[in-house]
């Protein structure tokens, strides 16, 4: 999200972000706040197509295990959101980049980097 905003950080992750994998639910999080940027939510789309990132469906297996993490979102207070991105990452047994140190403290056996 940071590089689709515009957001400190995003030089950490332009290196990885082609080919990378994030939710539609985070997607549909960028194109909400875009506007609050000064952004259009067709930037936010064109970005997604230039580094050609896989939008992942927010699928039935997805929503369980992100209602499953209830409790940490609970505790550190995290969004469903941020739990859609976990359960990405998870699902597909890779690194998590974020913004959020928040997220750092989920452990679901991924390793979570923070970008600043």
């Amino acid at each position: 999200m940071s590089v689709l905003l515009g957001e400190r950080g995003e030089d950490i992750v332009v290196p990885v972000l082609r080919g990378s994998a994030m939710s539609a639910v985070n997607i549909s999080e960028c194109c909400a706040r875009a506007p609050e940027r000064g952004a259009a939510a067709a930037a936010v789309l064109k970005a997604i197509e230039r580094f050609e990132i896989d939008v992942v469906p927010f699928d039935m297996t997805q929503a369980v295990r992100a209602a499953e993490l209830r409790e940490d979102a609970r505790r550190l207070g995290i969004s469903l959101g941020d739990r859609a991105c976990l359960v990405v990452a998870e699902q597909r047994r890779v690194r998590l980049f974020t913004a959020d140190e928040r997220l750092s403290r989920v452990s679901i056996g991924i390793e979570i980097l923070l970008i600043r």
